[in-house]
């Protein structure tokens, strides 16, 4: 089994790219996705999502989902795919193959499951500002360039409502033309989701195969 289950659609992330500091940072950006970040730190989060692959040379390709926080917790649903995480130990299940992969990932295995992690991984890193060039009505458009030549991302543009509670869209840019789009929708708050939704119940999967990689 591949390490990253999301690969095919967070290849940009891994891709070469350099890195161009083409501004200096905004504050009232800056607060923006940090406000955002504390608050789904702090509360309970479901949310729909979709990923989509654009540029390079690879074929357009897309996938949809779901995705629920609660604080360092979460759950992704995928088809053929589930991850749950508990806060130390994670499960990857590919119904595929009725195998379930047990891991102790760290910060960077994480962001590359959980797309909320792709903020709170790279707001200390960049400079913020509004984007002009990528402007939408009804929506506040933040430019993240990283201060430095960074391996992963040349730039992320990240939309918000205009008032800032609610997480339109990440955009990963780099810099060979590949683009990930992380589209979001539906977004609850404040759920009642006990800690147990976020543990691997193997008695829901007759027959699986536990693969302990830890």
């Amino acid at each position: 089994m591949k390490r990253s289950i999301l690969y095919c659609f967070l290849l940009l992330l891994y891709c070469t790219a350099s890195a161009t500091l083409c501004a200096q940072s905004d504050k009232q950006a800056e607060q923006i996705v940090s406000d955002y970040i504390r608050s789904i730190e702090h509360e309970t989060v479901k949310a729909a999502f979709s990923f989509t692959t654009t540029g390079g040379d690879l074929p357009e390709q897309s996938q949809q989902g779901t995705l629920t926080l609660k604080g360092d917790k979460f759950v992704l649903q995928m088809e053929g795919i589930a991850v749950f995480f508990d806060g130390k130990t994670q499960w990857t299940y590919l119904e595929a193959n009725n195998e379930v992969s047990i891991t102790e990932p760290d910060r960077t295995e994480l962001s590359e499951t959980n797309p909320f992690l792709v903020l709170k991984e790279y707001q200390g890193l960049c400079d913020m500002f509004f984007s002009q060039a990528h402007k939408t009505e009804g929506y506040q458009t933040i430019e993240m360039h990283p201060r430095t030549a960074d391996p992963n991302v040349s730039n992320i543009i990240v939309q918000f409502s205009n008032n800032g509670n609610t997480l339109k869209s990440i955009q990963i840019e780099s810099g060979n033309g590949l683009s990930v789009q992380i589209g979001f929708s539906n977004i609850e708050k404040g759920l009642n989701i006990p800690d147990s939704t976020f543990v691997f119940n193997k008695q829901q999967y007759e027959g699986v195969f536990e693969n302990d990689l830890r």
